[in-house]
């Protein structure tokens, strides 16, 4: 019964950081990395540090709004 526990568990947790990924707008299986010991550490400074999807869409925008007044 506690490995189907554990099982259950480490699947999860598998999906979490797939989204988590995914949702990041790379490809959402480099989630499976965190199961890597040395790698978790490395991806998680990655998508601290790069810039995400919705950045560059803010980014876009607020250039193609630079030469519009706004209130």
């Amino acid at each position: 019964m506690e490995q189907l526990v554990i099982l259950l568990l480490l699947a999860f947790w598998i999906y979490v950081w797939i989204r988590v990924v995914g949702k990041t707008g790379n490809n959402q299986w480099l989630g499976l990395l965190m199961m890597v010991p040395i790698a978790n550490v490395i991806l998680l400074i990655w998508l601290a540090f790069s810039e995400w999807p919705i950045e560059r869409r803010a980014a876009r925008q607020s250039g193609e709004d630079s030469g519009h007044f706004t209130s």
